[in-house]
């Protein structure tokens, strides 16, 4: 025919031969098919519920911060997704078999009809997409409750979106539609739902034509499928991306991407992101900032932090030191400088108070000694081993108690000592013996086998600090150990705290003044950022105290009369600090043997002068901590001026 008709013309047209299947018929009977509507519209949601439980689960470890907790007692981020990922990745499995055993059961024809390599296949691949994806979304989540509710809005929304790709693309869908891999799977599923309700068919002879289906890529990369696709299809038989085929008029026409390709871009995602943040943290773990770049260093007067720094500087520092803070640095993106050239050291058996107020760099700095976020500069050494360079070996040497009980509810205290024995590397043989240790001293023992969310305030407090204390940690962080609980259970947590500052290492954070006094042996005050001074409380009420107060309470009428005795036998450093219609209060430093001169005429007199009450007491560590944070407030005008 062909030769004839270029005979008859003479050349005058050219013919351009092609192939293409042959029609196939649609059985009418079949075109009310129950399993093909249910396919086209429910299969979307069986296949994909799991993902927003997964979401679910990331985000509410990462609110309840129990992976801030994992991570700080030794588990390292890589054990703990990939553990994540093989445990959805096999749940997504059972759901996916279950989903087709019962369609097989029920005789559906997407099943019946359909070669069973082609959808044990792409769910295979599916499940690894569901997992990669949910890691995904879970990161632009900080609430479980809204990850949940709009992670199911989101999958509800693909579902309807995907399956109307037909109606907002009249011809071809272009390639970029299929970037959200959930649209790639759902067209997957309808292009094999609509060939199940073909007439004539062949599993393994499903697409032809202008579309091509993503299942077809998937089966021509199987080494059973290759070289058994239709002889129709030539461009089905290589899985070659992007395939072409021709129309009526002889023009290439696009065809849709093979989902094959589409479904890989969350794990690309995923392992693309991993990457980079690896790289930023080993960047901001390694890098020292320059010289030009670094912030203004406050003027610290403090003799002993002055000497802690020159020791640290010149590696002159007490070897036996369990932490060792070198000048650590932390900047965050937006400029602010949280930790400014903090450096200094702490020994053995000791508990050291780490104090200041809300903003002053404290929690940064707890984060970056336990490895949360690494140090702009600078670096710290605890129990013998670099943070920014051996913290896994930090993590088995420290134990942390978070501000907050941060337990499983289900799980008794010592299922959970038994889990972060498992953490810190505790051999298996000795696994019973330290978790009964660790119950035994922080006294929860008859509570051992109770439900965590069972057990009182003071009992979650108690657990926390006895996980801090499992396997012997060489330096233990409790971070406000006591707040929010009676005066009982915190006299009980003290105990405790001076119980296990033996042979161990103890960085207490707290804003009692009074916890402060009773357990710290060393006293650290941070202000601005920076280490403002450094000594036991002896030291520090005498350089930054104001010396002594004397109070006194007298009737209106007495009042002024009583005021200026008081006046006349104080030492000329004396300041009346306030006055009240009943009451007086006065400052004054210490000169000799005048404190016992100013007791012994305040009692003779008190009575002559209608002194209905008075005390006179040291200055309090609280006195030294106002005084110091107020010269650190004073200095920061001058400081941003001298900046500008």
């Amino acid at each position: 025919m062909s030769g004839y008709v270029a005979s008859k013309y003479q050349g005058k047209y050219t013919i351009t031969p092609g192939i293409q299947a042959m029609p196939h018929v649609i059985n009418p009977a079949q075109q009310g098919d129950v399993s093909a509507m249910i396919g086209r519209f429910l299969f979307p949601f069986a296949v994909s519920f799991l993902m927003p439980l997964f979401v679910h689960a990331l985000v509410k470890e990462k609110e309840d911060r129990i992976m801030m907790m994992m991570h700080m007692s030794g588990l390292s981020s890589k054990v703990y997704y990939l553990s994540h990922y093989l445990h959805f990745l096999l749940q997504q499995w059972v759901a996916s078999v279950v989903f087709i055993v019962v369609g097989a059961a029920l005789q559906m024809t997407f099943f019946t009809r359909t070669n069973p390599l082609v959808y044990l296949l792409l769910m295979l691949l599916w499940s690894h997409v569901q997992v990669c994806f949910a890691f995904l979304l879970a990161s632009l989540f900080s609430s479980s409750r809204r990850a949940l509710i709009l992670t199911y809005l989101f999958v509800t929304l693909s579902v309807i979106v995907g399956s109307m790709s037909s109606v907002i693309f009249q011809n071809t869908v272009p390639y970029a539609w299929y970037i959200h891999p959930s649209f790639a799977m759902y067209h997957a599923l309808h292009l094999i739902t609509a060939h199940a309700s073909l007439h004539h068919h062949d599993p393994a002879h499903f697409v032809s034509g202008q579309c091509q289906a993503p299942v077809a890529a998937l089966m021509s990369t199987h080494p059973h499928w290759q070289g058994k696709a239709p002889r129709s299809l030539p461009n089905a038989q290589a899985p070659s991306l992007p395939t072409k085929d021709r129309g009526q008029t002889g023009k290439e026409a696009s065809t849709s991407l093979p989902a094959a390709l589409w479904l890989t871009i969350p794990s690309i995602a995923a392992l693309l992101g991993l990457c980079q943040a690896q790289a930023t943290r080993k960047h901001c773990a390694h890098s020292q900032m320059a010289f030009l770049t670094m912030p203004m260093l406050p003027q610290i007067t403090d003799t002993n932090a002055l000497n802690e720094r020159k020791n640290i500087m010149a590696d002159a520092y007490d070897p036996q030191c369990n932490v060792v803070v070198k000048m650590i640095e932390k900047t965050f993106a937006a400029g602010n400088t949280a930790v400014n050239d903090v450096a200094f050291s702490v020994q053995p058996n000791i508990v050291f108070g780490l104090l200041g107020p809300n903003g002053a760099g404290k929690s940064t700095l707890l984060h970056m000694l336990t490895g949360l976020i690494a140090p702009t500069s600078g670096t710290a050494i605890i129990a013998g081993h670099d943070i920014t360079k051996e913290m896994d070996r930090v993590h088995c040497s420290i134990g942390v108690c978070p501000q907050h009980d941060i337990h499983w509810g289900d799980l008794t205290p010592m299922e959970h000592m038994l889990f972060y024995a498992r953490l810190r590397g505790i051999p298996k043989e000795h696994e019973q013996a330290e978790a009964r240790r660790a119950l035994s001293e922080v006294q929860l023992q008859r509570q051992s086998d109770q439900p965590a969310h069972s057990l009182s305030g003071g009992e979650k407090r108690r657990l926390s600090i006895g996980i801090a204390l499992l396997g012997n940690s060489k330096v233990v962080f409790l971070d406000e150990p006591t707040t929010g609980l009676d005066p009982q259970v915190r006299r009980v947590i003290w105990r405790i705290i001076l119980n296990a500052k033996r042979h161990r290492t103890v960085i207490l954070t707290t804003h009692s003044m009074e916890e402060a006094d009773t357990l710290c042996s060393q006293i650290g005050i941070m202000a601005s950022g920076a280490l403002r001074c450094i000594g036991n409380q002896v030291y520090l009420k005498k350089e930054y105290g104001s010396g002594y107060r004397l109070s006194l309470a007298a009737a209106p009428q007495k009042l002024e009369v009583a005021c200026r005795f008081v006046e006349s036998i104080l030492p000329p450093s004396w300041r009346r600090i306030d006055r009240f219609a009943t009451t007086a209060l006065y400052e004054f430093r210490s000169e000799g043997s005048r404190i016992s001169e100013v007791f012994l005429s305040m009692q003779k007199n008190k009575d002559a002068l209608g002194i209905d009450d008075w005390g006179l007491s040291q200055t309090s560590l609280e006195d030294v901590f106002m005084n110091i944070v107020s010269n650190a407030v004073d200095e920061e005008p001058a400081r941003a001026h001298e900046t500008a």
